[in-house]
């Protein structure tokens, strides 16, 4: 018999080794699989060390002839990903360099390791005798193995599948924003509105930890390994991805992977016509979620599937929406409640756009305008929302801050709050809202409860770290508060909330001195009427009434043209100890349904007002022992 050709099994290089069959990068003992296509282009190069492998070359070895793909930019995501793995640059390559315009060359020596065992050479095809064996073998291969295939199912998506089928024991899930390779900016809001639908939809279920919006959005067009995404966000598995629009198509791919092994688990591409890219991010939400659970039940896939819009281009208005309200400011928000009405014009009966549109009203309530004047707005959407669609957990939360802090309802509220839980057990905003109202009731275990789990899925937020401290303050438990705090300054220096709230802690431990600086630099921060009001509160505290006097003719002079919050003329008056001032303005701010007014019940700068009858009836009318 002749001898079996020679197989090529290692390559090694500087103080990597690549097994060409297993897809293992080592380096010092340590091993980590490669994903597929960093691994077929690092084969690419090191089959063909110093010469030039030009982008076609690449091309065609990386993807089938007949894929849907941004080319370019696929190309350059895999090498971006495999030089992270070997710490390789390109502007001062050590192993691959770059050719502008023309490919790649691999620069560095490298060495060989070959097979020559029979069982490297091509098996002959099995006779009778061991037929049932070979057929065990094969069985087994096919069970472990990775398989890719090209299908066409009877819904006209195309589907490239490379994993396993059974993806299981995923306790924490994170979704990567998906990468816009339409070459495009103003399509960034389809990329992320796509990815905010994924998020919603994954996090319906509940059996999994599903990180926030707000905290994975800090990843959009940030280059990290994985692993350090992992660690940072504390999840087991990421959700990766890419949407292309091109002409009247639109895909989506996305690869679920083991973090803390960069092990890739599993992916798919959808295609489908644009007009139903409603039904394409469900069907890429129900992919995913069938990987981590094997099987869903009629309940989970009647949880997690929305409410279709009647027309495609009410669903592309309600993603224009919601990414300008996720931008978080006075012009953006504006602009989502244009896209939101417009929505609303071309299909009536879809409730996430009056959902959308509750939202939008609310953050004008809460930051640009009286609540007395948005809260009726939000209250008018969120119920026509829920006459649409019951199963809406957003808007189950905009009635409950109405029902809160405008209704004073407060039994109504928690029934509100506990519903969107119900609804999305994953919903962070809902979990830090309702936080904030059970501290506002003084139950205070409830409350860090809540608020702790609320950090845990959205644990990049700097306004939700903060608030795990709030039931603290309000129980007085003020060393506790300034310690904590303080430790997160450093990691937010430039979060005005931070410093103000040390700032409130200072005062309460009556340290003037360090209240004043915090709220000093607070204020450089922001000078909001909030921030102001506790600096003028501070200064009189501290007995330096004449720059309390300023802050205060500010806010008043302030107030005659735009919204002010109440409370933050009160609290000066409150430090000043003219309680028929600041009674004036409690007033005004219960007219004017000022949210502050919801922890009369709890905040230390009410307790001299407490032996008062005026404060006594006002605690009354706003109920909230009921």
């Amino acid at each position: 018999m002749a001898p079996a050709p020679h197989t090529v099994r290692v390559f090694r290089f500087g103080p990597f080794a690549v097994d060409a069959r297993t897809g293992e990068l080592s380096q010092a003992g340590q091993r980590t699989p490669l994903r597929d296509q960093p691994l077929h282009l690092l084969l690419a190069l090191l089959e063909r060390p110093g010469e030039l492998v030009t982008r076609d070359e690449l091309t065609r070895r990386l993807w089938p002839a007949d894929t849907f793909v941004d080319f370019d930019r696929g190309l350059n995501k895999a090498m971006n990903h495999l030089r992270d793995a070997l710490g390789d640059s390109a502007d001062h390559p050590r192993f691959i360099e770059t050719l502008p315009r023309k490919g790649y060359r691999f620069i560095a020596p490298v060495s060989l390791d070959a097979d020559n065992h029979e069982s490297a050479a091509e098996p002959a095809p099995p006779g009778r005798a061991n037929s049932r064996v070979w057929l065990a073998v094969t069985a087994a291969c096919l069970a472990a193995a990775v398989v890719t295939a090209i299908a066409v199912d009877a819904g006209g998506i195309r589907r490239w599948i490379v994993g396993q089928r059974a993806v299981t024991h995923i306790r924490s899930l994170a979704v990567i924003p998906l990468e816009n390779l339409s070459g495009n900016p103003e399509e960034e809001y389809f990329a992320d509105g796509m990815t905010d639908a994924l998020i919603t939809t994954l996090s319906k279920l509940g059996e999994w930890r599903v990180i926030s919006r707000t905290s994975v959005m800090q990843y959009k067009g940030v280059r990290k390994p994985l692993r350090e995404i992992a660690r940072t966000l504390d999840v087991d598995d990421i959700v990766e991805g890419s949407v292309l629009q091109a002409g009247a198509r639109v895909r989506i791919s996305a690869q679920l992977i083991k973090a803390a092994r960069d092990q890739h688990l599993w992916a798919e591409s959808y295609e489908r016509d644009a007009r139903d890219v409603f039904q394409l991010q469900s069907d890429v939400a129900e992919a995913v979620a069938t990987q981590i659970r094997g099987t869903l039940r009629p309940r989970d896939q009647q949880r997690m599937h929305a409410t279709a819009p009647a027309n495609p281009a009410a669903y592309d208005l309600y993603l224009r929406g919601r990414y300008h309200v996720n931008q978080f400011t006075l012009p953006n928000t504006n602009q989502a409640i244009v896209d939101f009405q417009k929505g609303i014009s071309i299909d009536p009966a879809y409730g996430v756009l009056f959902a959308g549109l509750a939202d939008a009203y609310y953050d004008l309530s809460s930051a640009y305008a009286s609540p007395r004047e948005m809260m009726p707005k939000v209250r008018a959407a969120a119920t026509r929302a829920l006459e649409l669609d019951e199963r809406l957990a957003e808007a189950h939360t905009d009635l409950a801050l109405v029902s809160q802090a405008y209704d004073y309802d407060w039994t109504g509220a928690e029934a509100h709050y506990t519903r969107a839980l119900d609804l999305n057990p994953n919903y962070a905003r809902a979990r830090e809202m309702y936080g904030e109202h059970l501290f506002a009731r003084g139950r205070f275990a409830e409350a860090r409860q809540q608020l702790n789990r609320a950090h845990e899925l959205d644990p990049l937020t700097p306004r939700i770290e903060v608030g795990t401290v709030l039931p603290s303050l309000y129980e007085g438990r003020y060393d506790e508060c300034v310690r904590r705090w303080s430790g997160m300054i450093g990691g937010m220096p430039e979060f005005y909330p931070v410093h103000t709230f040390l700032g409130i802690a200072y005062i309460q431990q009556g340290q003037f001195g360090p209240a004043i600086a915090a709220l000093e630099r607070a204020r450089q921060l922001d000078d909001g009427p909030w921030v102001s009001g506790w600096l003028g509160h501070a200064y009189a505290r501290g007995g330096r009434r004449a720059d309390a006097a300023r802050i205060l003719a500010a806010l008043q002079k302030r107030a005659e043209r735009e919204y002010v919050l109440p409370y933050s003329i009160a609290i000066i008056y409150i430090a000043m100890t003219d309680h028929d001032a600041a009674f004036k303005w409690l007033e005004r701010g219960y007219e004017q349904r000022d949210e502050q007014l919801t922890l009369l019940k709890v905040d230390p700068v009410f307790d001299p007002l407490r032996g008062d009858a005026r404060f006594a009836d006002l605690m009354r009318r706003v109920r909230i022992d009921r």
